[in-house]
């Protein structure tokens, strides 16, 4: 018994990556799944115009293989369907119990005026147990080594030219710099 659990503990054992950048392979979208050396992770968009199920095949299934049950943060640039749809699926499936993992935070533009698609996410989000924050230019989120810096949309976005006034960041980890 004593070897066939060391035996399992050897095969499922992963060491912690240190910073890591993952795109996903959403197809015709944006989605990637950032994770720090604390062991923070964040995922940026999730969606597709030319796959559909992003969340169920592409996001979820990838999460679970990583073993990660927790997204710290999940940030939405804007709210076309190639950048949310599986974010949304993935929102769903928490708020019904249909997935262990849970996230803590939606993080979405800042825009006086909210299109559907932004409302409806944020809906789906609170059902989840999930807040909802919004960012702006000038905002900061310090996470240990990793830091991220929103430079748009302008605190005055009005949301209606959604690519136009899209969440634009940085991301700052030592000497490495990502938009």
């Amino acid at each position: 018994f004593v070897v066939v659990c060391l035996a399992m503990s050897i095969l499922i054992w992963r060491e912690p990556e240190p910073f890591s950048v993952s795109c996903l392979d959403v197809g015709q979208g944006d989605g990637l799944v950032l994770r720090t050396p604390e062991g923070n992770c964040f995922l940026v968009d999730g969606g597709s115009t030319n796959k559909s199920g992003v969340g169920q095949y592409q996001v979820l299934p990838y999460l679970k293989n990583q073993g990660i049950s927790q997204i710290d943060g999940i940030f939405i640039s804007h709210t076309d369907q190639d950048h949310i749809n599986g974010v949304k699926e993935l929102l769903e499936y928490m708020g019904k119990g249909l997935t262990t993992i849970r996230a803590g935070y939606l993080i979405l533009p800042a825009w006086a005026e909210r299109p559907d698609a932004w409302r409806e996410l944020a809906e789906a989000a609170k059902t989840a147990g999930v807040k909802v924050v919004t960012a702006g230019k000038g905002d900061e989120l310090p996470c240990g080594k990793v830091s991220f810096s929103v430079l748009w949309p302008e605190k005055n976005a009005t949301g209606k030219d959604v690519n136009e006034e899209a969440m634009v960041m940085e991301l700052s980890f030592g000497d490495f710099q990502m938009l």
